[in-house]
């Protein structure tokens, strides 16, 4: 598909709950998404998209939001009011932070945030007591995100094609043990 902007009108039906706009030319999104409160399911991978509107947040409902395959450098710190968000695809985009707001994200199961410029993950991450899956792959990362360890249903760290030395978490000394309990997590590397 060749679509460069979404028709702001979609955006006031009231019973759409899904949208799936993938694999187009999208560079922006319309401000009026954030009156799609009911949407529920929101795809806009492989896009050119650069910003998301500031008002995000108000798609409350949202349970899945793949905007993996864009030029994001940023996600709003109002992401942190999608309270019903379980899934979030942020892979190959331009981010180099996420916003500490992201611990308010209780029901998070999933968060991909892999070939991105990610050098660290906020320490807030460990409040994200819903997360079962935390893909970091492809980061400028040279050592594990420490806050990986305190989260407790985690059940899949991905780490491959990160810079990582050794198996050690980030401010420990190159020569420290790592113990995982690996009985219900897998790790790639």
């Amino acid at each position: 598909n060749l679509m460069q902007t979404l028709p702001k009108h979609i955006f006031r039906i009231p019973e759409i709950s899904h949208l799936k706009a993938d694999h187009n030319m999208l560079i922006s999104l319309p401000s009026a998404l954030c009156f799609a409160v009911y949407m529920k399911e929101l795809d806009l991978s492989f896009n050119r998209i650069q910003v998301l509107p500031r008002d995000i947040g108000n798609l409350y409902v949202m349970v899945y939001l793949n905007l993996d395959h864009n030029l994001l450098q940023a996600v709003p710190p109002s992401i942190r009011y999608c309270s019903s968000l379980q899934q979030l695809y942020l892979n190959d985009n331009k981010l180099s932070f996420l916003p500490p707001q992201v611990k308010q994200l209780k029901e998070l199961k999933e968060l991909h945030v892999r070939n991105n410029k990610l050098i660290s993950i906020p320490p807030e991450i460990r409040h994200l007591e819903s997360l079962k899956a935390l893909s970091v792959e492809g980061n400028p990362f040279l050592a594990l995100p420490s806050v990986t360890r305190d989260i407790k249903k985690l059940q899949f760290l991905g780490t491959n094609e990160n810079q990582l030395e050794a198996l050690r978490f980030e401010n420990e000394p190159p020569d420290s043990t790592v113990v995982f309990d690996t009985s219900d997590t897998t790790v790639t590397m």
